[in-house]
C-alpha cells in the first residue's frame, strides 16, 4: 500500500487513533483496518475507514460529527464493491475552479475551492475501483468510479450507500415520486416510516447544525436516485437507491456526487454546492440565460393559450409592469406566434411557449427548436418529463444541447430536481420539481403554510424552483395575502411566473408595485432568522437594494429585523398583512432601528430597502412602469446595425439578448 502526495490536510493511518471527533471519531468499531481523514480550512473534514468488512464514512464540522455513512459502496457485475475491499493508494487534490452563475441564488463570479481525495481500492475479486471525496466549507460530497479498463461494459447494481441520521433530531422531506410534487413535511427522524422519500431531505444534526440530502452532476449515463427507509434497519436509516437497476455502464463510469450540505441552517441557504460540483459548461457555448419575471395566463385561464388577443392583452400587462416576459401555455399556434412575437418585441417584452417533452423527442422533433427560435421565440417551458430513468436523462440531454445550439432558454416542469445543470448548462433557468400554485387546480386542495416553508430549507436550496407564486384569488387558500406575496421573495427561480389574474393584481396596488420592483437577478441570500417549523426571514440582494420577506407557519407570530446588518443608512418600505385583512404598507428610514412586524395566521411580509429613495422609488412612487412601444411598425435590422429610437426620458428601455442601449450623441 502506498500514500502518493499526502499533503497536510490529508492523513492516513493504520489504526483508527487520531479520527476528529470529539468523541475520538470512530467509536466502537475496533477492528478499523485503515483511515484517512480529509479537512477543510473552513471546519469541515471527513473520515474513511474500514472495519475489515465494510466500508465507512463520517462528516465533521469543527470536531462535531454531523453524518455517518455507516455502508459505502456498489454492486458491478454481480460483485458488491465495498465489503472486503483494500486500499491500494490514496491520492490527493486541490480543486481550484471559477465559474459565472447566470441564474441562482447569488449569480454572478463564484470561486471553488475543494480538497479532493481518492481512494485506490480492490474488491475481493480483484477489481479496482475508487472513492472520490470532496471537502468544501459548506459540506462534502462522494462518488464511485468503476475498475476503468479490461471490458466493454459494467452492469451497475443496486447502491450500498446508507446513511445514519441523528435518530433524536427531525427532518423534513416528500414522499418519493419522479416529478416531485408530492407534500413536504416535517417528522422526528425515529418516526419516518418505512418507505421512499425523496431529495433535497434536511435533517437535524444536534442543536445548532443540519444536513442537507442531495444529488449532482447526473447526466445521460446515470439514473437518478432517491432515499429509502427499510423497515427493521435503526431509527434514522436511509439507503441511497437508483431509479434504475441494472444498468450497463461503460468501463469508468463515474455514479453522480452523493451530496451533504452541513452546518447551521444560514450557511445551508446560501449553499452553492450542488452547482459546486457539478462539470462546468463548455466555454465554446454562448450563454443566453437572461432571468426574468413573466405573465403567464393558464392559470386561470386554461384556453387562453390558444387566443392571439388574450396573449397581446398578456403582453400589454407585461410592458407596463416592466416585466420581462409572457410565457404561452398549452393551445398556441404556429400561425400566429410570429405574430405574438413581434407585437411583444414592440413593447419590450420577449415570449416563452409551452412543450410536452414528448414533442421534442427524437432528431426529427427536436428540429422544432431551431424553427421557433427562428420565430424570435426566447425559450421553452417542457413540460411531463415525469421520469428518473436513464433514456429520460438522455433526452434531457439532447434537448439541452440542441436548446444552447440555438439560443434557447430552458424551464423544466413535471421534471427532476436540480442537480447542477444552471452551471453545465446556464440556458437551463428553472424546473418546477414542486408542489407549487398549480395544485390549486390539480389536486383541489390549498397548498399549506407549512409546506411553503419548507421549500425555503429544501428544494430551493438546490436550484431554481418554478412555483408560480403570488395567486391571491387561489380556491380556499388558507395563507394571508402577505404570505402570497413573500412567496415571489422567499422563493427564487430564473424565470418567476405571476400566474393570478391580472385584475386581481390591480386590486392591491401594493403588490403591483411590489412585482414591478422585484428584481429579475440576485446577487446575494441570506437567512436572517428562522426554523423549518415556524417561520423564515430571507434577506436577497440586488445591488446595495435589498429585499426582506418574512412567512410564518401557524399562529400569529411577531418578527423583528435589524436593516443595519444589511445596510447602515437606508430608506425602506414595508408591505404586511393588514389587521382588518389585505395587504397593508409603510415607510421606514435607518432612525427607526429594528423593525417589528406582526405576522397573521399563516402571515407573511416583504420589505424593500435600499441607500437613497431613488433606489427603491419603483415601490413606493410608480404603480406601473412606462414600457417602450415602437409604433406602428418593427424594423428588421441586420446583426451589428444601430437603430435610432425616440423614446420618453423616463422609460424603461428592456433590450433583447444580444442587444444594448445607450443615450444617442
Amino acid at each position: 500500500m502506498t500514500v502518493r502526495d499526502a499533503p497536510r490536510h490529508f492523513t492516513w493511518a493504520s489504526d483508527a487513533s487520531g479520527v476528529p471527533g470529539q468523541d475520538g471519531g470512530l467509536s466502537g468499531r475496533n477492528s478499523t483496518v485503515f483511515w484517512v481523514c480529509a479537512e477543510h480550512v473552513a471546519g469541515t473534514s471527513v473520515a474513511i475507514s474500514s472495519d475489515g468488512q465494510d466500508l465507512h464514512l463520517e462528516g465533521y464540522l469543527d470536531g462535531s460529527r454531523l453524518l455517518t455513512v455507516s455502508r459505502l459502496g456498489i454492486e458491478a457485475n454481480g460483485e458488491a464493491l465495498g465489503p472486503g475491499s483494500t486500499l491500494s493508494c490514496v491520492s490527493r487534490e486541490q480543486i481550484s475552479e471559477s465559474y459565472h452563475a447566470h441564474v441562482g441564488k447569488a449569480t454572478g463570479h463564484h470561486s471553488v475551492q475543494h480538497e479532493q481525495v481518492t481512494l485506490a481500492l480492490r474488491s475481493p475479486l480483484g477489481r479496482e475501483w475508487s472513492l472520490i471525496v470532496r471537502v468544501a466549507a459548506d459540506g462534502f460530497a462522494f462518488r464511485y468510479r468503476l475498475w476503468p479498463q479490461g471490458v466493454s461494459e459494467v452492469e451497475l447494481g443496486k447502491e450500498l450507500t446508507t446513511l445514519q441520521l441523528d435518530a433524536k433530531g427531525r427532518l423534513w422531506t416528500l414522499d418519493y415520486h419522479t416529478w416531485y410534487e408530492t407534500i413536504r413535511f416535517g417528522t422526528a427522524t425515529k418516526a419516518l416510516e418505512p418507505g421512499d422519500y425523496g431529495l433535497p431531505t434536511l435533517a437535524q444534526a444536534g442543536d445548532d447544525n443540519w444536513v442537507l440530502l442531495a444529488e449532482s452532476d447526473i447526466d445521460g449515463n446515470s439514473s437518478g436516485a432517491h432515499l429509502v427507509r427499510d423497515a427493521g434497519q435503526p431509527a434514522g436509516a436511509l439507503r441511497v437507491a437508483a431509479d434504475e437497476v441494472p444498468l450497463a455502464v461503460p468501463p469508468g463510469h463515474l455514479t453522480p456526487w452523493r451530496v451533504a450540505i452541513t452546518g447551521p441552517l444560514d450557511r445551508i441557504v446560501a449553499s452553492n454546492l450542488v452547482d459546486d460540483l457539478a462539470t462546468p459548461a463548455d466555454p465554446a457555448v454562448p450563454v443566453v440565460a437572461r432571468p426574468g419575471r413573466a405573465a403567464w395566463s393558464w392559470w386561470t385561464d386554461h384556453n387562453s393559450g390558444s387566443s392571439l388577443e388574450k396573449q397581446k392583452a398578456l403582453v400589454d400587462y407585461a410592458a407596463r409592469q416592466g416585466w420581462e416576459y409572457i410565457t404561452v401555455d398549452y393551445g398556441w399556434e404556429p400561425t400566429w406566434i410570429p405574430e405574438l412575437v413581434a407585437y411583444a418585441s414592440c413593447r419590450g417584452v420577449q415570449v416563452h411557449v409551452w412543450s410536452l417533452w414528448s414533442d421534442l423527442n427524437g432528431p426529427a422533433n427536436l428540429r422544432k427548436l431551431a424553427l421557433w427560435r427562428s420565430w424570435g421565440i426566447v425559450g421553452v417551458k417542457v413540460d411531463c418529463m415525469e421520469s428518473e430513468s436513464r433514456d429520460r436523462y438522455r433526452w434531457y440531454d439532447s434537448v439541452m444541447a440542441e436548446a444552447e445550439r440555438v439560443g434557447l432558454m430552458l424551464n423544466f416542469h413535471g421534471s427532476v430536481i436540480p442537480r447542477g445543470w444552471t452551471r453545465t448548462h446556464p440556458n437551463v433557468v428553472s424546473y418546477e420539481a414542486v408542489r407549487g400554485a398549480e395544485a390549486y387546480i390539480y389536486h383541489g386542495e390549498p397548498l399549506s403554510a407549512a409546506h411553503n416553508l419548507i421549500q425555503v430549507f429544501t428544494r430551493n436550496i438546490v436550484g431554481p424552483m418554478d412555483f408560480t407564486p403570488v395567486t391571491f384569488s387561489a380556491p380556499g387558500r388558507e395563507t394571508s395575502e402577505g404570505h402570497e406575496l413573500a412567496l415571489a421573495v422567499e422563493f427564487e427561480s430564473g424565470i418567476t411566473h405571476f400566474a393570478d389574474d391580472l385584475d386581481e393584481y390591480d386590486a392591491r396596488p401594493p403588490a403591483v408595485r411590489l412585482m414591478s420592483t422585484l428584481p429579475p437577478v440576485w446577487h446575494e441570500v441570506r437567512l436572517l432568522e428562522g426554523h423549518p417549523d415556524s417561520h423564515a426571514v430571507i434577506a436577497r440582494r440586488r445591488g446595495r437594494t435589498w429585499f426582506v420577506a418574512g412567512l410564518s407557519n401557524g399562529a400569529p407570530r411577531t418578527v423583528s429585523f435589524d436593516p443595519t446588518a444589511l445596510l447602515d443608512d437606508y430608506v425602506g418600505w414595508l408591505v404586511e398583512d393588514s389587521p382588518s385583512g389585505g395587504l397593508a404598507e409603510r415607510a421606514f428610514t435607518s432612525r427607526d432601528g429594528a423593525i417589528a412586524v406582526a405576522m397573521a395566521q399563516d402571515g407573511g411580509f416583504v420589505a424593500v430597502l435600499g441607500p437613497s429613495a431613488e433606489a427603491i422609488a419603483p415601490a413606493v412612487g410608480h404603480p406601473t412602469r412606462k414600457a417602450v412601444i415602437i409604433e406602428p411598425d418593427c424594423a428588421l435590422v441586420e446583426q451589428g446595425d444601430e437603430v435610432l429610437l425616440e423614446v420618453d426620458p423616463e422609460a424603461d428601455l428592456v433590450t433583447a439578448t444580444g442587444w444594448t442601449a445607450e443615450p444617442a450623441g
